[in-house]
C-alpha cells in the first residue's frame, strides 16, 4: 500500500486526494516558502558557489578543491566540451581537405596534369576508422599466438595490438580521457561520442574473444593454443579475475590515450 508523505510538514496519508488537498493548504505553502528562504540564506552565508552544481562554500579554497576533485557535474561538462572541440576539429579538417583538393584540381587542370596522378595525393591521407569497423588485416599468426599464450592477458594484448598500435593510426578510435569519470571516447565514423566506460570495456572483451575464437576454429592445427584459451575462458568466470582483466584494459586505454587522441592531427576522411 502506498503511503503519501510530505516530509516538510511531517504529513502522512494513504489517500492521494488527501495528499493533494494538503499540498494546497496554507500551512504547506508557508513551509515551502520558509524552506526556500532558508536555502537562499544558506547560499548567502556561503558566498563561494560551484558554477556547475550550485553548492556553496565558505572558503574559496574549499570551492576550488571541490571543483578539481569532487564535482561530478564539472567532470561531465569538461568531457562534453572535449567531445565538442574534437568534433569541431574533425569538421575543420574535412573543410581544409576539401579546399586543398579543390585548389589541387584547379592547378592540375591548369597545368594539364592527368587526374589519375591526383590519387596519390588522396591516398596519403589517413582515414580514422569507426570503432565497429576496426581493421584486423594486419594481425599475423604470430600476433594471435603471442596473445593466446599470455592466457589471462590474451584479450588486453589483442586490444593493444589493434587500437593502440603506432603502425595502425586508423584504428586509434577508442580511449579513456579521465579515470575520475565513468566514460570512454568512441569514434563512430563521423564524430567522437561519449559512452559508458564499463559498456565499452565489456564490448572490447566480447569482440576480441570472438576474434580469437574465430582464429582458433582450426583446433587440430592449434591444440595447445586452444587449451590455453579454454583455460582463459574458465578462469574468467571468477569475478575477481575478470575485474583484474577489466582493470588492465581500463588503465591501458587511459595510459595510451595519447595514441588514440592523435587523430586530431590526422585526416579523418577524404
Amino acid at each position: 500500500m502506498t503511503v503519501f508523505t510530505c516530509k516538510l510538514c511531517k504529513f502522512h496519508t494513504l489517500n492521494s486526494s488527501n495528499y493533494s488537498r494538503h499540498c494546497a493548504t496554507k500551512k504547506h505553502i508557508r513551509n515551502i516558502s520558509q524552506c526556500k528562504e532558508e536555502i537562499v540564506d544558506n547560499k548567502q552565508k556561503k558566498p563561494f558557489l560551484c558554477k556547475y552544481c550550485d553548492k556553496g562554500f565558505s572558503f574559496i579554497q574549499s570551492r576550488n578543491y571541490h571543483l578539481k576533485y569532487h564535482c561530478k557535474m564539472n567532470q561531465t561538462e569538461d568531457l562534453n566540451e572535449l567531445v565538442r572541440l574534437m568534433n569541431n576539429q574533425l569538421h575543420e579538417k574535412d573543410k581544409q581537405i576539401e579546399n586543398q583538393q579543390r585548389q589541387i584540381e584547379q592547378l592540375m587542370k591548369k597545368l594539364n596534369i592527368p587526374k589519375v596522378q591526383n590519387n596519390y595525393i588522396q591516398n596519403n591521407h589517413i582515414t580514422l576508422l569507426p570503432f565497429q569497423d576496426t581493421d584486423i588485416s594486419h594481425l599475423t599468426e604470430e600476433d594471435y599466438a603471442k596473445c593466446v599464450n599470455a592466457v589471462l592477458k590474451c584479450v588486453p594484448q589483442l586490444i593493444e595490438k589493434l587500437h593502440f598500435n603506432p603502425l595502425k593510426p586508423e584504428n586509434h578510435n577508442v580511449y579513456i580521457s579521465n579515470l575520475k569519470n565513468n566514460y570512454a571516447m568512441v569514434y563512430d565514423g563521423q564524430q567522437w561520442n561519449i559512452q559508458s566506460r564499463d559498456v565499452t570495456i565489456n564490448d572490447l572483451i566480447e569482440i576480441n574473444e570472438m576474434r580469437i575464437e574465430d582464429w582458433l576454429q582450426d583446433r587440430e592445427k592449434y591444440p595447445v593454443l586452444q587449451t590455453k584459451f579454454n583455460m582463459y575462458l574458465d578462469k574468467k568466470e571468477n569475478d575477481s579475475i575478470l575485474d583484474n582483466i577489466k582493470e588492465d584494459i581500463k588503465l591501458m586505454m587511459y595510459n595510451k590515450r595519447h595514441k588514440a587522441s592523435s587523430p586530431l592531427t590526422i585526416e579523418c576522411s577524404v
